[in-house]
């Protein structure tokens, strides 16, 4: 058994692109044995978002909107209690 390892990417409908370097090395109908790693884009920086929550509303422009604490429903969702 041969084992070659690569980085593939998936297809939107649900195949895996194989690099070109590979896919010459397999010949057609071959069976292969895959083996998936899932690797996440990013990791995510649990102080920025922090941050980001803490500053909401430091930038909003006082006095537009009238009873805001009473009416918080009906501005955000557009109903009323």
């Amino acid at each position: 058994m041969k084992v070659i390892e690569c980085i593939a990417e998936v297809l939107p409908d649900g195949c895996l692109a194989v690099p070109e370097g590979i896919r010459k090395e397999l010949k057609p109908h071959t069976h292969v044995k895959v083996k998936l790693a899932v690797e996440t884009p990013s990791k995510l920086d649990p102080q920025k978002g922090w941050q980001i929550f803490k500053n909401l509303g430091k930038d909003a422009v006082p006095g537009n909107l009238p009873d805001a604490s009473t009416k918080h429903d009906e501005y955000l969702y557009g109903t009323r209690k």
